[in-house]
């Protein structure tokens, strides 16, 4: 299954020499707004002035998913963020461990995902460079009798290529995944 979302890259439309680096999100942002209300959302550029002014972009860590979503908001849109991690905690020694329903979380996350593009629901994940956090759309998954085998995505980070409808699969996704999730529309 994969969904016809168009591609948007942070280096060849954001214009803000300060913003194609960490540009990202919003890129995301404007493939799913596009998908979703084609021909009604603003350039990169005038969505990235717009998030600067509600003041959502932390030095380091990226954007915050809430603005995200509360942008999408702004366009009539459907949005919200969700994590599928979990730790841990042993309140007596105050020490943080893996926990064993991580797994459980990350494959429903897995499963939330697939069923979100099935619904023609737009999916913007964070991962995880060589270069710090990032996030990418995923516009489509493949599977062997019922089991993901991988994603397909556009990321806007295009700077040896443009990266529309990029096979990941399952196992690199996993690799990078932050196991967080924007679901718009």
């Amino acid at each position: 299954m994969k969904l016809e979302i168009p591609y948007h890259s942070q280096f060849d439309e954001i214009t803000m020499p300060e913003w194609k680096n960490r540009g990202c999100a919003i890129a995301c942002l404007k493939m799913c707004l596009d998908f979703t209300k084609p021909n009604e959302i603003p350039s990169i550029d005038n969505l990235i002035k717009e998030v600067e002014l509600i003041g959502v972009y932390v030095d380091k860590i990226g954007w915050k998913h809430e603005a995200v979503v509360r942008l999408a908001h702004n366009y009539g849109v459907t949005a919200y963020p969700e994590e599928f991690r979990s730790i841990k905690v042993d309140i007596n020694s105050k020490t943080f461990s893996e926990n064993i329903l991580e797994k459980d979380l990350i494959d429903r996350g897995i499963q939330r995902i697939r069923d979100s593009i099935d619904r023609k629901v737009a999916v913007i994940v964070s991962t995880s460079t060589k270069l710090g956090p990032h996030q990418v759309v995923v516009v489509g998954y493949e599977d062997n009798l019922g089991a993901t085998t991988g994603f397909f995505v556009n990321d806007p980070d295009n700077r040896n290529s443009e990266k529309k409808g990029v096979f990941v699969p399952i196992s690199e996704f996993l690799n990078n995944w932050r196991k967080f999730a924007i679901f718009v529309g």
